[in-house]
């Protein structure tokens, strides 16, 4: 093997001795070099293994698609029935697993193997994620150095998350359609061998399998390929050899084999009739998936920036370019040099035509690290010429290392600040959760994604509640939670209505959000001015320090942290702030507690809340808050509303300049119970989870 072209300067005698540092690079470049290339596959795979297991149980959160395929390996370990369960029974060979057995079987032997839980599912993505990365050296080996196909290798590797640390079909179906091509242009630079087209050709249909959507692009890929490669060598004249007919009929015959294999196996355990229910229902669920339309065009195509890797965006564009100029000049005329450029052409069009979703744009992307490897020589080359131009051999040794680095560092910085970014969403959520609720009172929650990600065992997939029809859930579940006070919901919950159903309930406010997680909270207490009717409602005069306005009321809560009123603003944009106060009683001066709305927030008549800097008080106390504000000039101020006419809060009254008026100012008192060292109660969905 030879060395780089801007190292090869440093082994001629006649160079004279260059310094400490430069020799040190090159006697690092000139050891590694001849390692050979079985052995830089494998640290490139480790590098993959590396880089995937770090809180592969918790990064990503779980998905609903990730946890509703889960259900396939995991009933299979249970129950001994490859499908879902509902309330309705089990439902083997569910169509919409859409993720393959060559995925959900290998689960299954995790989970025999290791005991079933997210990180095991997942380790087996993780696996063929370094298959993928060691098959895609091949690829590109076929048509390059290996310097290049180490290059390309290694941003792979640095590309692949999430998708090689998600239990679904992505990065597998991947692993599938690389191991087709590789064996497909082995099959072509030996002569078209029966057995390997035959072999290339099953493994495409691996890839249906793995993943439906990778059947028309195989089958493009290989039609457009071996077309390029077949028009090429007719119109240049550098004689080239075209590529046999065959080469290109017994991929394509065999491809959909696996996939008629795998429904015959469900035809003779379920009958044909079920078979095609199923498909059909499965064909009108999946045609929103790909569409031929300029709206969907236009939507998809601003998008793809959002969908790519961060690691890869500097690189996109000048790959492209050069894979364009490498067409025009007749480069790409065999299908070992343009397999991966239509790889990547029409697993973007697929993208395009789709729903849009990103892990639709991770084969493109995949695809087109190895034409971002093929920049490093231009760099080397540019590096070499750099060097010797000057006599610097500083520069000819050094300038490449440093291009190489710029090359991988960004995509591999990307790769660490995901990696160190873990799952923030769930245990953020529990955090807040375990803070706020005390002892006596239970949580709710549609969610079972919580405990995955909270590190609690895999017990059930998070989305088995999803496949109980609607009807079922509205027949056998109480959406007010009785005796329930702190409710989270997600992704599920979504899907249920639950956070549709909570948000439009008086009784439960929000309390906290991040994500895909809200958590509601039950008020205590006597029922909040919100619920009270407004037939009698009368705005107070301006608020102003000279004319405080008050209510006095009982504490529901250890901990107060949000007060709610009910604020005029007339429609103005330039009422003044109002100033909210907790007073331990009538009597006192200083405030337990203070806090500011903005006044150019007031302009509605409606309610507002302020949040405070959680503060105690002893719960079945009266104490005192106040409404003040100090117009600057230029500003009006705000009003407050109250009620004389029926007294809807018994525990307390309203105030006007700390003088006893009837009724209550419309108002609402919100925190939390102090924690203490009893068990807490988790409850989920009743009737769905056993």
């Amino acid at each position: 093997m030879s060395l780089p072209v801007a190292v090869q300067p440093w082994l001629a005698k006649e160079s004279r001795p260059p310094g400490r540092a430069v020799r040190g690079i090159v006697r690092i470049a000139t050891t590694l070099w001849p390692v050979p290339e079985k052995l830089l596959v494998g640290l490139v795979m480790l590098l993959t293994l590396a880089h995937g297991l770090p809180n592969l149980a918790f990064n990503p959160a779980i998905s609903w698609d990730e946890g509703y395929i889960l259900q396939g390996p995991l009933n299979l370990l249970r129950a001994g029935i490859y499908g879902t369960s509902t309330v309705d029974g089990a439902q083997p060979f569910d169509p919409y697993l859409s993720t393959g057995p060559t995925v959900l079987l290998p689960i299954f032997g995790s989970f025999l193997l290791l005991g079933d839980g997210v990180a095991q599912a997942r380790l087996v993505v993780l696996l063929y994620g370094m298959a993928c990365v060691a098959v895609f050296y091949g690829i590109v080996r076929l048509c390059a150095s290996r310097g290049v196909a180490l290059i390309a290798a290694l941003l792979l590797s640095l590309s692949l998350y999430p998708y090689h640390r998600t239990a679904l079909g992505e990065a597998p179906g991947f692993f599938w359609l690389l191991l087709g091509g590789w064996l497909w242009l082995r099959a072509l630079l030996g002569g078209p061998r029966l057995a390997i087209l035959a072999m290339a050709g099953l493994s495409f249909g691996l890839a249906a399998l793995t993943k439906q959507a990778l059947a028309p692009i195989a089958a493009v890929t290989l039609l457009g390929s071996w077309s390029l490669a077949h028009l090429s060598v007719r119109q240049t004249d550098q004689g080239g050899e075209r590529p046999a007919v065959r080469s290109l009929l017994v991929p394509l015959a065999l491809l959909p084999v696996p996939l008629v294999a795998w429904y015959a196996l469900q035809m003779s355990l379920l009958g044909l009739d079920t078979v095609l229910e199923r498909m059909s229902g499965l064909s009108g669920y999946q045609s929103q998936f790909v569409e031929l339309s300029w709206g969907r065009l236009q939507q998809n195509l601003s998008a793809a920036t959002s969908s790519l890797p961060d690691g890869l965006a500097p690189w996109i564009a000048p790959a492209a370019l050069l894979t364009l100029a490498q067409l025009l000049r007749g480069r790409l005329s065999s299908p070992a040099r343009n397999f991966l450029p239509v790889l990547a052409v029409v697993c973007f069009g697929y993208y395009l035509l789709s729903v849009g979703w990103p892990r639709y744009g991770f084969w493109a992307l995949a695809a087109s690290t190895g034409l971002i490897a093929a920049l490093a020589p231009l760099f080397l080359q540019e590096a070499g010429s750099f060097g010797l131009d000057r006599g610097n051999r500083l520069a000819q040794a050094g300038v490449p290392v440093l291009l190489g680095v710029a090359l991988l560092a960004y995509p591999a910085y990307w790769t660490g600040t995901s990696l160190l970014r873990g799952d923030q969403e769930a245990p953020a959520t529990a955090r807040f959760v375990m803070e706020q609720t005390d002892a006596d009172e239970l949580l709710g929650t549609t969610e079972w994604e919580i405990d995955f990600l909270t590190k609690m065992r895999f017990k059930h997939p998070p989305t088995y509640i999803a496949t109980t029809p609607p009807e079922v859930v509205e027949r056998t579940f109480d959406w007010s939670w009785p005796g329930v006070d702190w409710v989270v919901v997600g992704p599920i919950g979504r899907y249920l209505g639950a956070e549709v159903r909570l948000a439009s309930n008086p009784r439960f406010i929000e309390r906290f959000k991040t994500g895909p997680y809200r958590v509601f909270q039950r008020t205590q207490g006597p029922a909040p001015g919100w619920l009270w009717s407004r037939e009698g409602a009368t705005a107070t005069a301006p608020l102003s320090p000279e004319s405080p306005v008050g209510q006095t009321f009982v504490a529901a809560y250890d901990v107060l942290n949000r007060v709610r009123v009910l604020l005029s603003g007339d429609g103005y944009r330039n009422n003044a702030s109002v100033r909210v106060a907790v007073y331990d009683n009538l009597a006192t001066l200083t405030p337990l507690a203070t806090t500011e709305l903005p006044g150019r927030e007031i302009i509605e008549n409606r309610w507002y809340g302020v949040t405070f800097t959680p503060t105690r008080l002893i719960r079945g106390k009266s104490y005192y808050l106040e409404l003040t504000a100090q117009p600057l000039p230029g500003q009006r101020a705000p009003t407050a509303w109250y009620n004389d006419t029926v007294d809807h809060y018994p525990g307390g009254s309203w105030y006007l300049e700390r003088r006893l008026r009837a009724g209550d100012l419309y108002f609402g008192v919100i925190g939390h119970n102090a924690r203490n060292a009893r068990s807490r109660q988790l409850i989920a969905v009743p009737g769905f989870f056993e």
